[in-house]
């Protein structure tokens, strides 16, 4: 492997407690989804300080069982909730729960990803129980939500399906297999373009992307390495390591920083940034629209 090291900016305390997992990100806030304390973390960007939580352990509004996945569309934060077997909607301007949806389709949901067209949400969820992907299309109006459609996407028996990631642009998904030490990276077609499987030494966890790149974890109790992908060859570029950090769950890129959990007791930001044209741009949430509309239509 060409293994480049990334230097740590902060690192938050270690709490055996928190068991945290997944991350996102809304204004100047990181997200952190914590398991045991059936809470969302929420770190300050630039100095790595726990500004506030949300959620305590229960099945109603505003309550979590198992907080996984997280992905946030605008102002909205949805989140995975492994145990109540739901996705919850979560309006990040209120810190207060819109709705939740999912919970009579969805077994045991685990990674989550999404875009907004024009009035529609499509959310993709992967279900590690039942091996498929879920598609939602939502209508929110209000602060409500007004209509909500489902089917499934793509199914794949005995794949066990984790974390997952929507490159908007280049019409793909992302599905990591964890047990099966594999990614696979299908267009809107359902056609497998590319499978990875010789890189991990570990368990692939966290995807996430840049400009140019896709990042994906390679999980190990004593050390993790972040293997960077070619968006347009698919080929391996190199990896990024250091060795405070290990067994990571999530990770999230944002403005060439790198964030991470370490040991599912840490949030830490590192520092990747190869050159100034590495960061995400807003016509990355957007999106190729040509592409999405020949998707949803």
């Amino acid at each position: 492997m060409n293994i480049k090291k990334a230097d740590i900016i902060w690192k938050t305390v270690c709490d055996n407690n928190l068991n945290i997992d997944s991350i996102t990100s809304w204004q100047k806030y990181i997200l952190v989804s914590s398991k045991d304390q059936h809470k969302i973390l929420c770190y300050n960007k630039n100095n790595g300080k726990l500004e506030f939580s949300i959620g305590e352990k229960g099945y109603d509004y505003d309550k979590f069982n198992r907080p996984n996945g997280l992905t946030v569309i605008g102002n909205y934060l949805f989140v995975i909730e492994r145990n109540n077997k739901r996705c919850q909607i979560i309006n990040m301007k209120t810190r207060k729960s819109m709705s939740f949806f999912g919970y009579k389709k969805l077994e045991q949901p685990y990674g989550i990803s999404g875009f907004l067209h024009k009035d529609q949400y499509i959310i993709f969820i992967s279900d590690n129980k039942l091996d498929k992907i879920f598609k939602f299309n939502i209508v929110i109006e209000n602060n409500e939500i007004k209509k909500i459609s489902s089917s499934i996407f793509i199914e794949l028996p005995g794949s066990s399906l984790e974390s997952l990631l929507i490159d908007y642009n280049n019409e793909r998904i992302l599905i990591a297999q964890e047990e099966r030490k594999k990614i696979k990276i299908f267009n809107y077609d359902k056609i497998l373009i590319k499978e990875i499987n010789n890189i991990f030494e570990g368990q692939p966890e966290g995807i996430t992307m840049t400009n140019n790149n896709y990042i994906f974890t390679d999980q190990n109790d004593d050390k993790t390495f972040f293997h960077v992908y070619d968006k347009n060859s698919l080929e391996y570029k190199y990896s990024i390591n250091n060795n405070l950090i290990k067994n990571t769950d999530g990770i999230h890129f944002e403005d060439g920083y790198l964030y991470a959990i370490d040991n599912d007791c840490s949030l830490a930001k590192l520092n990747i940034l190869e050159d100034q044209h590495d960061v995400i741009t807003p016509l990355i949430i957007i999106g190729s629209l040509i592409g999405i509309f020949k998707y949803i239509r």
